[in-house]
C-alpha cells in the first residue's frame, strides 16, 4: 500500500511539470512542417511577419529540399518548452525523423502579433 501512494505522488507530482503548447501556435509548426514536405513556398509564408514572408523561394527550396524530404519519410515532434526573447517567444520542438538519421531541435518564433517571425531546424 506505501509503495502504491508513493508511486502515486511521484506521478503526480511529473504531471505538475507537463507542458503544453499554446494550440494556435501548434498549428503553425505542423503548417509549417506540412509546407515543407508538400515543397508550398506559398503555405510556407502564408500567415508571417513581414521579415519572413522574405524569404526567398530559391532558399526555401533549399530548406525544403533538404527537409522536406526526410519530413516526408515521417518524423514524430515533441514540444519542449518556450522561451521569451527581446519581445517574441520562442519555441522548441523535438523532431525525430523515421530515417533514423540525427534528430533536429526546431525553433518556432512568434512575434507579438501571433505571426511566425523565425524558423530553424538545428
Amino acid at each position: 500500500m506505501v509503495k502504491c501512494v508513493l508511486i502515486m505522488a511521484l506521478f503526480l507530482s511529473f504531471s505538475a511539470f507537463s507542458l503544453e503548447v499554446d494550440k494556435n501556435v501548434e498549428q503553425v509548426f505542423k503548417n509549417k512542417m506540412m509546407s515543407l514536405v508538400d515543397n508550398s513556398y506559398k503555405g510556407y509564408i502564408e500567415n508571417s511577419a513581414p521579415d519572413f514572408s522574405k524569404l526567398t523561394p530559391q532558399i526555401f527550396e533549399k530548406a525544403s529540399a533538404k527537409w522536406g524530404s526526410r519530413l516526408k519519410k515521417g518524423y514524430e515532434s515533441i514540444y519542449l518548452n518556450v522561451l521569451k526573447q527581446e519581445g517574441f517567444q520562442v519555441y522548441f520542438w523535438k523532431v525525430s525523423f523515421k530515417d533514423g538519421l540525427d534528430d533536429s531541435l526546431v525553433r518556432v518564433v512568434i512575434d507579438k502579433n501571433g505571426k511566425i517571425a523565425g524558423l530553424w531546424f538545428q
